[in-house]
């Protein structure tokens, strides 16, 4: 018993508790994606080119020892990618134009991120890492730059073979950021998908990758107290 108390004086002697804000993290920004396909089958693509989208959602931002904090969210990305394609028609006519895809996905990363150079008059810098998942809700390709007349069509987004695109998407997020001392942020952030995305998984994998920019203030909802450990 003795030596129990001794062990929880310890650890209240080299520890202090302060008060943090937990904060909701509002956020819009500029997403550059890209798919990534890797073929094992004769009928291959074009490699794709990287197109950009809008991103937006919120964070909370939930402190858990000075300078390390989780960041649940929920956000609306918008992925894609563009192709230089030459296109015939019957007659053996062909024409060069762009096949462009657009997919909308709602996406909850889960982050986990350290607060460096911490300074009331100067503000900080952040970086932070962990898993996303995504899910498609909606998706469309469409040709520009043709002669030929070739209607948009609608992605049939499922899990059976005939499906264009699984609607599940996981991977990993890497990113870092500046606050200033008012709140206002600027975040820069890696996503590189996990996730095979082509329901032919036997000829052809799909991944999605994202680099995105965006801009994001702190709103206080709650304080809580932390431990800061002593030096």
């Amino acid at each position: 018993m003795k030596n129990i108390l001794l062990v929880a004086t310890a650890i209240i002697m080299t520890t202090q508790t302060s008060t943090a804000q937990i904060t909701l993290r509002p956020e819009l920004g500029l997403n550059l994606s890209n798919m990534k396909r890797i073929w094992t089958g004769q009928d291959r693509w074009p490699a794709a080119k990287a197109k950009a989208g809008l991103k937006g959602g919120a964070y909370v931002n939930i402190p858990l020892v000075k300078g390390l904090y989780i960041e649940p969210g929920l956000l609306y990305v918008a992925q894609g990618y563009s192709m230089d394609i030459i296109f015939s028609d019957i007659n053996g006519n062909t024409s060069p134009g762009k096949l462009k895809c657009n997919t909308h996905y709602l996406q909850i990363p889960l982050n986990l991120g350290y607060e460096l150079l911490q300074s009331k008059k100067t503000g900080k810098l952040f970086i932070h890492a962990g898993p996303y998942l995504g899910y498609a809700v909606a998706g469309k390709e469409y040709v520009t730059e043709n002669t030929f007349d070739i209607p948009d069509r609608k992605l049939a987004i499922g899990n059976r073979k005939e499906d264009d695109l699984l609607p599940l998407d996981w991977g990993i997020n890497i990113g870092l950021g500046y606050q200033i001392p008012k709140g206002i942020y600027i975040r820069l952030q890696y996503s590189a998908g996990i996730a095979n995305l082509t329901p032919q998984q036997t000829t052809v994998s799909a991944r999605n990758y994202a680099a995105s920019l965006a801009f994001g203030y702190d709103l206080p909802i709650k304080k809580e107290k932390i431990r800061n450990p002593q030096s």
